[in-house]
């Protein structure tokens, strides 16, 4: 292949034709009017969830900043000598 030849990906896109442009105001419209109910569906699915366990026992908070990290993670505020325990000079092997 030369310097001069496109590939297909950059070529440029052709406009839409007309069908094409009814088909993706349809889709967009369908898909507005269906956007409520699924919303709605959402909840009273979230609504039932609480009510047939309200307490999850698989739930894990979010670590907050002065949580510890789990270990097997590196960075700076890792205990136990992660990569981020290495003082400026130490290696690895030392």
């Amino acid at each position: 292949m030369t310097g001069d030849e496109q590939s297909p990906v950059a070529s440029p896109r052709h406009p839409p034709t007309a069908a094409q442009r009814r088909n993706v105001q349809r889709a967009e419209r369908v898909i507005g009017l269906a956007a409520p109910f699924l919303d709605l569906l959402l909840a009273v699915g979230d609504r039932i969830s609480r009510i047939a366990e309200p307490e999850d026992h698989e739930y894990y908070p979010v670590r907050t900043e002065g949580m510890p990290r789990p270990e097997g993670r590196t960075g700076d505020e890792q205990p136990g000598g992660g990569a981020g325990d290495r003082r400026q000079g130490e290696s690895a092997g030392d």
